[in-house]
């Protein structure tokens, strides 16, 4: 017998992107399509800690992936403000942004993600 079992996964973001989060402002969160990413499921549970604070956390829902071999193509196929930029920020510089957090070479490895999220 096949059991679907869900997963619950433990990510971190930093204070703007969880407080976006809460208000339900923020319903994709980019990542590279590292290992760890790869494990997740649609319907599996994010459990987001606050860097900023450590005792704070949110859990959310996954209801959809949406991979991309890099950051501007992700970027055209998601709307930017939905993963936390300011409305009518372009695609171009959504995934210039990204290059603080990656390397070209791990986004090319891996890949990238969108996790579109919503609150439980």
């Amino acid at each position: 017998m096949y059991y679907n079992l869900k997963m619950q996964h433990e990510m971190h973001l930093n204070q703007k992107d969880y407080e976006q989060v809460v208000r339900g402002q923020k319903t994709l969160e980019i990542r590279i399509n590292d290992e760890k990413r790869r494990l997740i499921r649609v319907l599996d549970t994010i459990r987001f800690e606050n860097r900023a604070n450590p005792s704070q956390f949110i859990n959310v829902r996954v209801d959809k992936l949406i991979t991309a071999a890099n950051f501007k193509e992700l970027f055209t196929l998601v709307d930017p403000f939905k993963a936390g930029w300011s409305k009518n920020v372009s695609a171009e510089k959504a995934a210039r942004d990204m290059k603080k957090y990656y390397t070209n070479d791990s986004e090319t490895k891996n890949g990238v993600v969108a996790i579109k999220i919503f609150l439980t």
